[in-house]
């Protein structure tokens, strides 16, 4: 024999379309903020270190809406593969540079890594909610609710 599960109230942080829709428009101001510091980082880098740079941090929105900063080897338009410092390329670019400007590089990285964590935690909370208000939708019409 099956109970309902008594799930308690603390579970969400929210009740219902309204706080949802509240909390989505919360993560999206939040989103704006970050990307315009992702923006401000890389413009950062571009004052601290006067061309030419053997890398160079680079910010980019993709068509899904996520934003990437990015270490970029120097080079034409489309000719500039992208370097991580946890690869063997990166470590190798680290270890040929002074203690000072290793250490400046790593900070810029650190910000940048951090960055893209928020940025994607609340793009990732937003797609998930937005989904869960077309389910409740699709409940309170009767309509199917699993588009994709």
């Amino acid at each position: 024999m099956s109970q309902i599960l008594k799930i308690p109230e603390t579970i969400l942080p929210y009740r219902g379309k309204t706080q949802v829709w509240r909390r989505i428009h919360e993560l999206e101001q939040q989103t704006k903020t970050i990307v315009s510091l992702m923006y401000t980082l890389t413009d950062e880098f571009k004052q601290t270190f006067e061309p030419p740079w053997p890398i160079h941090l680079s910010s980019q929105q993709v068509k899904s809406g996520t934003v990437y900063c990015r270490w970029r080897n120097s080079g034409s338009a489309g000719q500039q593969p992208y370097l991580h410092f946890c690869r063997k390329s990166g470590q190798a670019f680290l270890s040929k540079q002074p203690a000072n400007i290793r250490k400046t590089f790593l900070r810029f990285n650190q910000d940048a890594l951090d960055m893209m964590l928020a940025h994607s935690l609340r793009m990732n909370e937003i797609r998930r909610l937005k989904k869960y208000i077309e389910h409740l939708e699709a409940l309170n019409h009767g309509k199917p609710f699993c588009t994709k």
